[in-house]
């Protein structure tokens, strides 16, 4: 067993979660990671750090993120968004170094404008946990990105992380814990901060229409992943991610609206893309089976070339099967 030493004084409540939930939650969802035993020589105490009493979330002008802001534009004082913040703690480059840290700078002077104009200001955390740590940023990502906030706990009271998923979609996943943040979020809570897993209570074609009718989300949308990879910042318009959430907006008859921040000619010519990929994923990934009931819904007819790429990527799938049964 793993230790580690806490030399300094340490949250009670957050002490006895780690021990008894997160740390086996995460072992069970990682069976080959070794469990951890966690060894305070500081003072373990149950004083409330917090001072200001407010409320903040995370902002990367994505679906979630922009749907939790919407959700929190008109509700009590005490959970009124006074604070966005902004991490470098993988999501930019899961193995840290000069490009992710340039794509999180130029990520972040990519949001700056809109939380300018919504008049909240930006905290910016630089971490190199990534560089430590050289792992995947999806199996950890709600663990690194809490940890960051909980350097702030005098400032926030209550703080939002945005959900990938509906109340309903739950599981132990040793690839992504965003399946089961709902979990790790109300245990990594102290008794200074508490977190939320925000616009759980809709679907993402439910939060992509929620967020549809808010216009500065018309000029600052960025839903874009592929800057891990190539550095470029705005959409690319063409990778799945981008692809799923014109389809949507399509759907929807919303897209026009958002002309400022996605390539129309890309979209089009790529649209049979994202026909097909939640043709062929419709029954094991959420999204896929929330926008093909939207197809429907909307009368939409599936063209030949999405049955086809469709085709070709579950051939794709079950050849990656078949090799890594024998590798």
């Amino acid at each position: 067993m793993d230790l580690i030493q806490v030399n300094a004084s340490m949250s009670r409540k957050l002490y006895y979660s780690l021990t008894h939930y997160v740390i086996p939650a995460l072992n069970l969802a990682n069976p080959e990671w070794k469990p951890i035993e966690i060894v305070v020589s500081g003072q373990l105490t149950s004083r409330d750090l917090n001072e200001a009493g407010t409320a903040g979330t995370g902002v990367s002008c994505g679906i979630d993120s922009f749907c939790t802001i919407v959700d929190h534009l008109d509700c009590e004082r005490e959970f009124e968004i006074k604070y966005f913040t902004f991490f470098n703690a993988g999501s930019h480059g899961e193995f840290g170094g000069d490009f992710a840290r340039k794509v999180f700078l130029d990520r972040l002077e990519l949001v700056r404008p809109f939380a300018e104009e919504a008049n909240i200001p930006i905290i910016a955390v630089d971490s190199n946990i990534n560089e430590i740590l050289l792992m995947n940023h999806q199996q950890t990502h709600t663990v690194r990105d809490v940890a960051c906030v909980l350097n702030l706990q005098k400032l926030f009271r209550n703080y939002y992380y945005a959900s990938a998923y509906r109340f309903d979609h739950f599981m132990l996943n040793q690839h992504a814990t965003a399946d089961y943040d709902l979990l790790l979020l109300s245990m990594l809570s102290t008794e200074s901060t508490t977190f939320f897993s925000s616009a759980s209570q809709y679907t993402r074609v439910e939060r992509t229409e929620k967020v549809s009718n808010y216009p500065p989300s018309y000029r600052y949308l960025n839903v874009c992943t592929s800057s891990s990879r190539t550095g470029q910042v705005e959409n690319c318009s063409v990778c799945a991610k981008c692809l799923r959430t014109q389809f949507t907006l399509d759907l929807l008859g919303r897209l026009h609206l958002y002309n400022d921040v996605f390539d129309n000619a890309k979209y089009t010519k790529n649209k049979y893309k994202a026909v097909a990929r939640a043709l062929c994923y419709r029954k094991t990934d959420p999204y896929s089976r929330e926008i093909m009931d939207l197809m429907k819904a909307t009368n939409f007819k599936i063209p030949f070339a999405s049955r086809m790429y469709c085709f070709g990527l579950m051939a794709r799938d079950i050849l990656k099967t078949i090799i890594k049964q024998f590798m």
